[in-house]
């Protein structure tokens, strides 16, 4: 991982995260204390969405890597970053000075709203308005029904989203369960 990180190989990083499971995902996260996040601080002079994408995948998979300190120079990945020879881009410095514990706090999606450039904002925003509908609307049994979404200011995609979601459940009784396909045809894909 570090040799890709060092080449630039992000999408075969990515490609390893997607093929492996968390578990083993984690260890190799957490190897020589969180090694791997401080080589993306190292490598990220120039901005590259695919690598904001696997800097944030990296800690919320092991939101303590943040605040792991190199064994033999004690310091972080976000002093690295700030280090002059290495000088990384803001956005990673942003990523890398987010607190682990809003991390752990935080789900995914929405950790990516807040943390990618303006133009990815419609998409997960899109996203996580439909997951909050369905957190509010759905109840855990089977025989939950979606209610109507009262709100008219929504954007015309999430809109849209949201009245597909109720037409299914309620004019073809499909059911809630059919919420988690329609979201898997919402959520972008982060590589």
């Amino acid at each position: 991982m570090a040799l890709r990180i060092q080449s630039r190989s992000y999408a075969d990083c990515h490609k390893f995260i997607n093929e492996h499971n968390d578990e083993l995902v984690r260890e190799v996260l957490k190897y020589n204390n969180s090694t791997l996040l401080r080589e993306v601080a190292t490598e990220s002079q120039v901005y590259s969405d695919s690598l904001v994408f696997l800097a944030l995948r990296t800690i919320h998979r092991h939101p303590l890597s943040l605040s792991a300190e190199d064994p033999e120079h004690s310091e972080t990945a976000l002093q690295w970053a700030q280090d002059p020879q290495f000088d990384s881009c803001q956005e990673i410095q942003q990523i890398l000075s987010l607190d682990p514990t809003h991390i752990t706090s935080t789900p995914f999606p929405t950790l990516l709203l807040h943390s990618l450039p303006v133009k990815y904002h419609e998409i997960y925003g899109t996203y996580n308005t439909v997951c909050q509908f369905l957190r509010l609307t759905v109840s855990p049994h089977d025989n939950a029904e979606l209610g109507e979404q009262s709100k008219v200011d929504l954007p015309v995609g999430e809109h849209l989203a949201i009245r597909i979601l109720y037409d299914l459940n309620h004019n073809m009784s499909l059911g809630y369960a059919i919420g988690g396909q329609v979201l898997s045809f919402l959520k972008p894909d982060p590589s």
